[in-house]
């Protein structure tokens, strides 16, 4: 199937439109939480584990704490295993490797205050460890949804390119920032956020994949 720019962009509207959420984007309830969300999220992790880690990371008291968490703390809720909103239990992927970086952002949150402004948050973030530019752009759309920023994942990279917006060339490893540009003034020729583009294509586009995925698809 073909979808044209202009089909994104109507889709877009038409879910803005039905959406009524506060904040249809957040995972947490401040920017500390966020940052714990996105960094648990991911290359490999499906969004229903995702949540599911998060929750168990958040509900363990590991994110407001008196005392920082150590990565060990954080590796302990990751390696049980996770129940998922359908009720199925599954093992959360890449544990030790999230746990560190988790628990050094948390460390760090202690000591520094974000910046105000959105792109200059995202600036910041970029300088944490195990943050690109798509996990900083995610975390700043979920905060400021009316941020013109872009999460240029693999749903969104080849949407744009099978429509004609991105060059087939580009990839997000060598060129995202140029892709993001590219987007955000798609979106603001079309009449919506970058945000609900963005969010209208990642969910249409995974939620095909996961109705491709055979029901006895090991998570």
């Amino acid at each position: 199937m073909y979808e044209s720019p202009a089909y994104w962009i109507a889709r877009a509207k038409d879910m803005a439109s039905a959406d009524r959420r506060g904040d249809p984007y957040c995972f947490g309830n401040s920017l500390v939480e966020e940052i714990v969300a996105c960094l648990l999220g991911g290359f490999g992790i499906t969004y229903e584990l995702n949540v599911a880690a998060f929750y168990a990371v958040r509900e363990a008291g590991l994110i407001v704490t008196e005392v920082c968490p150590s990565p060990a703390d954080i590796l302990e809720e990751l390696q049980r295993p996770l129940t998922l909103a359908s009720g199925r239990a599954v093992r959360y992927r890449f544990p030790n490797q999230k746990s560190a970086r988790v628990a050094g952002a948390l460390s760090r949150l202690r000591r520094e205050a974000p910046p105000a402004d959105p792109l200059l948050a995202r600036e910041w973030l970029l300088s944490f460890d195990g943050i690109g530019p798509k996990t900083a752009s995610w975390v700043v759309r979920n905060r400021w949804p009316d941020a013109e920023v872009a999460i240029v994942d693999i749903h969104v990279w080849r949407a744009a390119t099978e429509c004609g917006v991105f060059d087939a060339e580009w990839t997000p490893s060598r060129n995202y920032w140029e892709m993001e540009a590219v987007f955000v003034e798609w979106a603001r020729h079309g009449g919506v956020s970058a945000a609900a583009l963005d969010a209208t294509i990642w969910a249409e586009r995974a939620g095909r994949a996961r109705r491709r995925v055979p029901s006895n698809r090991k998570q």
